[in-house]
Parts: structure tokens; sequence; C-alpha cells
């Protein structure tokens, strides 16, 4: 009998941790999944906030007066010409009185120009003018010469000039074209039909 009881209590003791172990265990996994849940609920929410951040930084518009002009800036100034419908493109360095300026400052440094662009590297200057503009040139000959001619905005020619390209050494169709006058609008054309004629 006392075999029995000896049996009955080491099963009952056996019984009771298992089920106390096996209790824990569940409640440990519980709380690890518990745990585990949280922690992506707080990754989400951090990555939330930082997404948010950054359609926030994304959005923040720049102030214009918070952009200067860089010292290695490069302003083109377009000229508009009505009455020959040119556009001359100038590109220059920065002048060092222009260094450091906001947008209103350079508005107002080139107060007869419109600003179309304006990055610290880059600045775009327009500007119309009802004339002509003064790059039309014709080439024609001239005792025997190619002579270069600059168009005056009621049509005069001018002499702006002369080279050293001898009429005799180019073709008859040069020639022929020559004797017509040969117009060039811009400095880059003209220069392109020089070389042509060497």
């Amino acid at each position: 009998m006392k075999k029995f009881w000896i049996i009955f209590i080491a099963g009952i003791i056996i019984f009771a941790v298992t089920y106390f172990i096996t209790n824990n265990m569940n409640k440990i996994d519980d709380n690890n999944q518990k745990s585990i849940v949280d922690e992506k609920e707080i990754v989400e929410v951090e990555e939330n906030k930082i997404e948010e951040n950054k359609i926030e930084t994304n959005v923040v518009t720049v102030n214009s007066s918070n952009i200067l002009v860089s010292p290695n800036c490069e302003i083109i100034m377009q000229k508009q010409y009505l009455k020959c419908n040119h556009t001359i493109e100038e590109k220059i360095k920065v002048p060092n009185e222009v260094i450091n300026m906001n947008a209103e400052e350079l508005k107002l440094y080139y107060n007869e120009w419109k600003l179309e662009k304006f990055t610290p590297t880059n600045i775009v200057l327009s500007r119309t003018y009802s004339s002509s503009c003064d790059e039309h040139y014709l080439l024609k000959e001239d005792d025997g010469f190619l002579t270069v001619y600059k168009e005056k905005d009621n049509g005069d020619l001018e002499e702006y000039e002369e080279t050293e390209i001898y009429i005799d050494f180019l073709t008859e169709e040069d020639k022929i074209k020559l004797k017509q006058g040969i117009q060039a609008v811009g400095k880059e054309k003209l220069n392109s039909l020089l070389e042509d004629f060497e």
C-alpha cells in the first residue's frame, strides 16, 4: 500500500511540475509573441514617422532669400530683338559684386532684366529690345578680297572687317555668291563662313 501512495504522490508531483512548466512555457511564448508584435508595431510607428518626416521635408518650400549666388556661377544674358526676331545669348562670368546675392538683390542689381532662372550656379536673365540685333553681317567681294560688312538697324552697311581671303582662289560658285552678298546672323555663323572660305 505504501508503494501505491508513493507512486500516487510521485505522479501528482510529476503532473504538477509538468503542468507548471508547460503553463509557464506558454506564458513565455505568449509574452515573446506579444513582445515581437509590440516591437513590430514600434518599428512600424518609427518607420511611419520617418516617412512622414521625409514627406514633410520634401514639401518644405525653399525661401529664395536663402539661395545665394555662388562664385562659380554662370550668367546667361538672353537678348530678344523684336525687329529681326532673333535671340542672342551671351554667357558671362559672375561679377564679384553679385556673389552672395539672393534673388531679390539680383533683381534690383539687374533691374532692366527679367530673372528667368535662379540657382546658385546658373542664372538666366532676359531682356527685350524693339530694334534689330547688331549681329547681322554681309560677306561681299571688295577689290578682290572678301570683306565683311555689318548691317545697321536702318539697313545701311558699315565695313566691319577686311579679310586677307583672296577671291581668285575660291570656286566659281562662291565668287557668284559673294558678288550678290552672303548674309550671316551671329558671330558664330560669321566665323564658320569665314573658316569655310579660308
